[in-house]
C-alpha cells in the first residue's frame, strides 16, 4: 500500500494537470531535486517522505507543502516506517537507522554504521519489535534481515541465504510469544521466510 501511494504521489507531484472540478488538486512541489524512495503516511494529512543524500521531507497539509527535516545523515534513505504518529525509523545505506519520536522533527541514528550493507524496508508492528531488510555490496552478499524487540537499542542479524536483493519485508502473523514470525519477503521472486528465534 506504501509502494503505491508513493507512485500515485509522485504522480500528483510530476506537476500533471489535473482537474479541479473533479475534486483533484496538485499538491505543493516539494523542496528538493532528490529523488524520493518511500512514504508513510501518520495522519490524513500528515506523511513522511525519504530520500536520497538523507533527504527527510513532512507535510502536515495533505501534499500541499512539505518542509525538510534533518536526519544528520546524507546516506540515501531507502525505507521509513511509523507505528503511530510520534514513532518512526527510516533505514538506508551504510547500515543507516534512524529514530524518531516526534513526528519526524528530529531524528537519532540507533545502529553504528558500515559500509557497503544496505538497508532496503523496514516494518515494525509496535513499538518495539521491528525488522530491516538489508544486503552487503561485497562479492558473494548475501540478504540479511535484523531484528529488534527493543525499539530499535539493538538488533541480531539473521543470514537469509538469499544472494539476490530482498526489497520488502511485511510479517503476514506474528507469535505474540516471539518464538516465531512468517515474513513475505520480496525480490524478484516472492518468498515466504520462517524465521524462527527464541528470545
Amino acid at each position: 500500500m506504501r509502494k503505491m501511494f508513493l507512485l500515485l504521489l509522485a504522480f500528483l507531484l510530476s506537476g500533471r494537470a489535473i482537474s479541479q472540478s473533479n475534486g483533484w488538486f496538485v499538491p505543493g512541489e516539494t523542496p528538493t531535486t532528490s529523488t524520493l524512495n518511500d512514504i508513510c503516511t501518520l495522519t490524513a494529512d500528515t506523511a513522511i517522505a525519504v530520500g536520497d543524500n538523507g533527504v527527510i521531507l513532512k507535510t502536515t497539509d495533505g501534499g500541499i507543502s512539505w518542509i525538510v527535516l534533518s536526519g544528520g545523515t546524507s546516506v540515501h534513505l531507502q525505507s521509513v516506517y511509523f507505528v503511530n504518529s510520534k514513532i518512526g525509523w527510516a533505514v538506508g545505506r551504510d547500515r543507516t537507522i534512524l529514530k524518531t519520536l516526534d513526528g519526524g522533527e528530529t531524528w537519532a541514528q540507533q545502529f553504528s554504521t558500515m559500509a557497503n550493507r544496505h538497508g532496503y524496508d523496514v516494518f515494525f508492528i509496535n513499538a518495539t519489535t521491528g525488522w530491516n531488510v538489508c544486503r552487503d555490496d561485497w562479492p558473494g552478499y548475501v540478504a540479511i534481515v535484523y531484528r529488534t524487540s527493543n525499539g530499535g537499542n539493538s538488533w541480531n542479524s539473521t543470514l537469509t541465504g538469499v544472494g539476490d536483493n530482498l526489497n520488502s519485508l511485511h510479517f503476514a502473523n506474528t507469535l505474540l510469544d516471539g518464538l516465531s514470525e512468517t515474513a513475505v519477503l520480496s525480490s524478484k521472486l516472492l518468498m515466504a521466510a520462517l524465521i524462527g528465534h527464541r528470545n
